[in-house]
């Protein structure tokens, strides 16, 4: 067929055997509309992905600009998000708020800790702003492994040793 051609009713193309079906393959430049978006309804099935007329859809996983490889983000069926750009969230992450001047865990007694075994974790300032360790109702409990505690001031000066005993 060529030129317009208009089909009225429930229409079956290719419902059995093995062959495949084409629709604008070829030397085809025009747009391919399927559907009709004030009252129709359309789903797409394949054996690997879905898309229903709601709307949901199933995939393996989805590339957003050539994939997490080139510039873009992806997404994998096994639960892994890339993304080569920034990470935006206006909610909670596992419960907890990450903002741009603060991190509030939700849960009882929180622990920051590096999965690495033998390996340090620094906690700075910034120029000269100030580290506040700051429990205004109860003590700060330093615990150290090795002794002893050493406090230190900006320039590296001891402001109080305190000798630790086993």
């Amino acid at each position: 067929m060529t030129g317009t051609t208009s089909v009225l009713g429930t229409t079956n193309i290719n419902i059995s055997g093995a062959n495949n079906t084409n629709i604008g393959t070829g030397t085809n430049a025009g747009t391919i509309a399927i559907g009709n978006i004030s009252t129709g309804d359309l789903s797409l099935n394949d054996a690997q992905w879905n898309i229903t007329g709601l709307g949901a859809a199933n995939f393996n996983s989805l590339s957003i600009n050539g994939g997490y490889a080139a510039t873009g983000a992806t997404i994998s069926n096994n639960g892994n998000i890339q993304t080569k750009g920034a990470l935006t969230v206006d909610s909670t992450i596992n419960t907890n708020t990450l903002t741009s001047t603060g991190l509030t865990f939700s849960g009882v007694n929180p622990i920051i800790s590096v999965s690495t075994t033998n390996t340090g974790l620094a906690v700075e300032q910034n120029g000269t702003g100030t580290l506040t360790l700051e429990q205004p109702t109860e003590t700060i409990l330093l615990t150290v492994l090795t002794l002893p505690l050493i406090l230190r001031n900006h320039y590296s000066q001891n402001i109080n040793q305190i000798p630790l005993t086993d």
